[in-house]
């Protein structure tokens, strides 16, 4: 009701079938509405929906208002009513067009998405085509945000591409990847940049990373885990895996793990516990035997944690521990969780999915959630969807 409180006013609603129809999908309703004389508050009615295990995907049915008593219906006098099942593509969400992957995407505390990947352009519902190399922002409807990363963000490095990147409690993002500048100024496939996507020059990384960067990791104290197949940062001798200090410097007090050497391998995932050690995830080896592949924990200082010792080959082709696959995403809480491509990391099958349980301590289901999705490219939004 709007306008005018004076008077009683009502008016009648009953719902009818569309492609949801009665009493499979929801429960035919009707009924009365009334307002009594001052009253302008929102009325609320309710129609019960059937659950059922069909996978229907988005089905609609109509509810219609009529015989109004002391008003008018203004505008139409039906309301179409969408239900949706459970993992069914969000109709409300109108993503725009985006020209290449997306590797990752983050919830921001208001809404607002980001996301990261080797996509170069994105274009708006307006078909107006905006530059944004590997990292752009989203609203919370899925429309492109073109007040962020402004400058055009990553370039250069053959394929230049945002691969991994972790937002910290000032709002600035890390970023890493692979590329050679970010908004025109150099940096080697890792930067950092400020809350509304400009580089945030306090943080110098010097000449970067000499390879790609695959995973990035904020602690606590404002210190950067990242990984990749880097065997340098800023010149320094650093393979694999560093930390870098809160100013982008390299962090000496911090020496990797002696992985096994050739060519090819790296470090993919990186998940923080809560006693400052870290579980790193990737495609490697440690020399000797068993070989440990793919997955280890190390301690504050980069050292291997061999009180980590619940893998024993780690993630190999089953029947054949020497030859490796990959662990590509890890969250860590009181169980380790990981999913790659992998046959079993000891000697029972799993696959996609693998929660380790290394001195497990009382698990919740949310730890398989957070790594059920080993593309890396999903995220819980505020409502809940995914």
């Amino acid at each position: 009701r709007t306008n005018n409180s004076t008077g009683s006013v009502s008016v009648n609603y009953a719902t009818s079938n569309g492609t949801a129809t009665s009493p499979a999908d929801f429960a035919s309703t009707s009924g009365t509405v009334t307002w009594p004389n001052g009253d302008l508050a929102n009325k609320t009615i309710t129609i019960p929906l059937t659950a059922d295990a069909l996978a229907e995907g988005t089905e609609n049915f109509t509810v219609t208002l009529s015989g109004v008593s002391g008003g008018v219906i203004a505008g139409s006098a039906s309301a179409t009513v969408t239900i949706a099942d459970p993992g069914a593509r969000d109709p409300q969400f109108a993503a725009d067009f985006i020209n290449s992957t997306i590797e990752k995407v983050h919830v921001l505390p208001d809404g607002k998405i980001l996301a990261a990947g080797w996509f170069s352009v994105i274009q708006d519902a307006g078909f107006v085509s905006f530059n944004r190399g590997g990292i752009a922002r989203f609203n919370e409807d899925g429309t492109f945000d073109p007040n962020f990363a402004v400058d055009g963000a990553v370039t250069g490095g053959g394929s230049p591409r945002v691969l991994d990147f972790a937002r910290q409690p000032d709002g600035k993002i890390i970023i890493g990847g692979s590329f050679t500048t970010v908004n025109g100024v150099a940096r080697a496939n890792i930067a950092r940049l400020n809350a509304d996507g400009s580089l945030d020059t306090g943080f110098n990384p010097g000449t970067g990373a000499n390879d790609i960067v695959n995973t990035v990791l904020a602690l606590p104290d404002g210190r950067i885990i990242v990984g990749g197949y880097f065997t340098t940062i800023d010149g320094q001798a650093k393979r694999m895996l560093a930390r870098l200090n809160a100013n982008g410097s390299v962090d000496a007090t911090f020496s990797p793990p002696a992985f096994g050497t050739g060519t090819g391998w790296r470090v993919e995932s990186l998940a923080a516990q809560t006693d400052g050690k870290i579980i790193v995830g990737g495609s490697f080896f440690f020399s000797g035997s068993p070989a440990k592949a793919s997955i280890c924990r190390i301690t504050t200082t980069g050292a291997v944690d061999t009180a980590f010792n619940g893998v024993t080959n780690g993630a190999h082709v089953a029947g054949s521990p020497t030859n490796v696959r990959s662990v590509e995403k890890i969250a860590a809480a009181t169980a380790v969780c990981s999913s790659a491509a992998i046959s079993p990391p000891t000697t029972t099958r799993r696959a996609a999915v693998l929660r380790s349980l290394h001195r497990l301590a009382p698990s919740t289901p949310r730890l398989l959630q957070q790594a059920m999705d080993a593309s890396q490219r999903s995220a819980f939004s505020r409502t809940g969807k995914f």
